[in-house]
């Protein structure tokens, strides 16, 4: 009996040591976020031979920060294999970076943190983040990337210069072009077009 009381402890001892601080994410083989349209999407895997309870996905607009927004209920985790979840976001923080983080209520181990920049779009309009700016990141409607050509010209219409892209951004950080509001057109290959204004110091 003494010797199975022994063994009870050192397991736990070993359990404590294994999910210290600096080994926290050993718990999970994968975790990453992704937009899909108006939602975010975490996914995570659990490594096999662990179970737990109170497995919270915690969301912020910082990496400090943070809420619950979500606990799967029951127990966690498998005795013998990996196991997967997912679960989706529908009410993300719009036009700005959602930071997310996994915690296991009952081992006390908290996830690093993984962020995504959400973007909204109402109907076709640009989204210019800061603005005014000094590094410009134009974002666009682009979910099927197809090509679009992306014209930047003066306030007085002089045109300076276009580019191609197949993303839902374009920065301007790479260009010389300060003290001045100019004008943005984002042209789609069925001839859509999305204008829009940025000042850049």
């Amino acid at each position: 009996m003494k010797t199975k009381i022994q063994y009870f402890l050192f397991s736990i001892l070993l359990l404590c040591c294994r999910f210290s601080y600096g080994q926290q994410d050993s718990l999970f083989s994968f975790f990453n976020v992704q937009q899909d349209g108006n939602k975010v999407i975490v996914f995570l895997t659990i490594r096999g031979g662990i179970q737990c309870s109170g497995l919270q996905v915690q969301r912020g607009t910082d990496s400090i920060n943070y809420t619950l927004v979500h606990e799967f209920p029951g127990v966690c985790g498998s005795p013998s294999a990996d196991e997967s979840y997912v679960w989706v976001d529908d009410s993300p923080s719009r036009n700005t970076v959602n930071y997310y983080r996994l915690e296991i209520g009952n081992l006390g181990i908290v996830s690093e943190h993984k962020f995504v920049f959400f973007q909204y779009f109402e109907g076709d309009k640009l989204l210019i983040t800061p603005n005014p700016c000094e590094d410009c990141t134009i974002r666009f409607p682009n979910d099927k990337r197809e090509k679009v050509r992306v014209q930047l010209f003066s306030i007085d219409g002089k045109f300076l210069l276009e580019e191609e892209s197949t993303n839902n951004f374009y920065s301007l950080k790479d260009f010389d072009l300060q003290g001045s509001t100019f004008l943005v057109s984002i042209i789609y290959e069925n001839g859509k077009k999305i204008t829009g204004r940025v000042l850049k110091f």
